[in-house]
């Protein structure tokens, strides 16, 4: 009998890369939505991925067991540090232009 394991981990990049995709997309739209703000709420995915931990524990059993998908964290890890970095980028460029405009 072939026995399905359950991923932990994959779930919260999906929803870590829709988040942090419609966070970006919505401050084309709405620039009142700083990149800081979108940057601060990076901890958001931890508890995230924590979530996932916690109900793959309470559904899971003897059947059907649970392996950390070790690539999708890695690859949340990254996307918080790239999305960090854009928006750090981001309100330097946005600094400097207004240090330029001002001299």
């Amino acid at each position: 009998m072939l026995t399905r394991t359950r991923r932990v981990g994959s779930f919260t990049l999906g929803i870590a890369l829709v988040a942090i995709g419609i966070a970006y997309l919505m401050h084309l739209f709405f620039p009142s939505l700083s990149y800081l703000m979108i940057i601060q709420a990076w901890p958001i995915i931890f508890v995230l991925l924590g979530i996932e931990i916690i109900l793959s524990n309470l559904k899971t059993n003897e059947t059907t067991p649970f392996v950390y998908d070790k690539t999708a964290i890695f690859l949340t890890a990254v996307l918080i540090l790239f999305s960090m970095g854009m928006g750090t980028l981001s309100i330097l460029f946005e600094e400097s232009t207004h240090l330029h405009l001002s001299l």
